[in-house]
C-alpha cells in the first residue's frame, strides 16, 4: 500500500528515533509515575470493566457490548479498547502529554494499547492510524501525540502505520468547545489520503474519548474507504455525566 506523505509528516519521522532513544535513556520520566500508582493499587482496566461498544465503565454484570450508556446510541466503529477511565492518576498524565510536553507518555500509552488489544482480525491486513491534528496546532506542539501513540502501538504488535487521514483547516480544540457543539466541530474537518482500504481492518488510535465526536467522523471516513472494520483504540473514556468530561 502506498500514499503520499507530506512533507511534515517526513520531517516528524526524523525525529521518531530520537524519541525512542530519549524513551530508553530516560525511562524514569514515566516509569517512577506508573511505579508510584500501581503501588497505591492502580492498574490498566480489564476488558471486562468497561463497554466493549462505547467505552464507558460498567459495573459486574453489565452488558459488555451494548450498556445503558450506549444502548439506544448509533456507534460507528466495531469495538473500542481503552485503558482507563478519564480520571486520576490518568488524566494528570495525558495533560502532561498534551499540554506540557511530556510526549514520553505517549510512547507508553501506545504500548500499553496494544497489550490491551486482545484480537487482531488479521495481522497482514490490519492498519494503524492516528487520529491527525491541524497542522499549526502539530507546529506549536511540536508533535501529534496521537500519533506518537499509534507508532508505539504498530511497533509493539508488527502492523503497518498509515497516516490515512488529515485535518482540514482549523477549528477551536474540542476542549474549548461545548459538549453539545463538538458534534458541529468536527463535521467535515478531516479527510481520506487517497487510500482504497477495502478488505483492510483499521485500529484507529487517539488520546481521550469524550462524546465520540471526532472519532466517529474518522471511522465513517475510513468506512467509505473500504474498511473492513474500525477498532478504536484510546488512552482514556471521560463519563460524559463526570466534571472530567469537560476538561478533555
Amino acid at each position: 500500500m502506498t500514499q503520499p506523505v507530506s512533507i511534515l509528516s517526513r520531517f516528524a519521522a526524523l525525529f521518531t528515533p530520537v524519541r525512542e532513544t530519549l524513551n530508553e535513556l530516560f525511562p524514569s520520566i514515566v516509569d517512577s509515575e506508573v511505579k508510584l500508582a500501581c503501588d497505591d493499587g492502580w492498574h490498566v482496566d480489564a476488558s471486562t470493566q468497561y463497554c466493549h461498544r462505547c467505552g464507558a465503565s460498567v459495573g459486574p454484570g453489565e452488558a459488555l457490548e451494548k450498556c445503558s450508556h450506549c444502548v439506544n446510541q448509533p456507534i460507528a466503529w466495531q469495538r473500542i479498547v481503552r485503558l482507563a477511565a478519564y480520571k486520576a492518576p490518568v488524566e494528570p498524565w495525558i495533560v502532561a502529554m498534551k499540554f506540557h510536553r511530556v510526549w514520553p507518555w505517549a510512547s507508553w500509552f501506545g504500548r500499553q494499547l496494544a497489550g490491551a488489544i486482545e484480537q487482531v482480525e488479521e495481522p497482514g491486513k490490519t492498519l494503524v492510524c492516528p487520529v491527525p491534528m491541524p497542522w499549526l496546532r502539530r507546529w506549536r506542539r511540536g508533535y501529534n501525540q496521537s500519533q506518537i501513540m499509534s507508532r508505539a502501538l504498530a511497533r509493539a504488535l508488527k502492523l503497518e502505520h498509515v497516516e490515512l487521514l488529515r485535518r482540514l483547516g482549523w477549528r477551536p480544540p474540542q476542549t474549548q468547545v461545548l459538549p453539545s457543539q463538538r458534534a458541529a466541530n468536527v463535521r467535515g474537518s478531516f479527510e481520506m489520503r487517497p487510500v482504497d482500504l477495502t478488505g483492510w481492518h483499521v485500529i484507529l488510535v487517539d488520546d481521550v474519548k469524550t462524546t465520540g465526536s471526532t472519532l466517529t467522523g474518522c471511522t465513517r471516513l475510513l468506512k467509505q474507504a473500504g474498511a473492513a472494520s474500525v477498532c478504536v483504540a484510546v488512552a482514556a473514556v471521560a463519563d460524559p455525566k463526570g466534571q472530567d468530561f469537560k476538561r478533555t
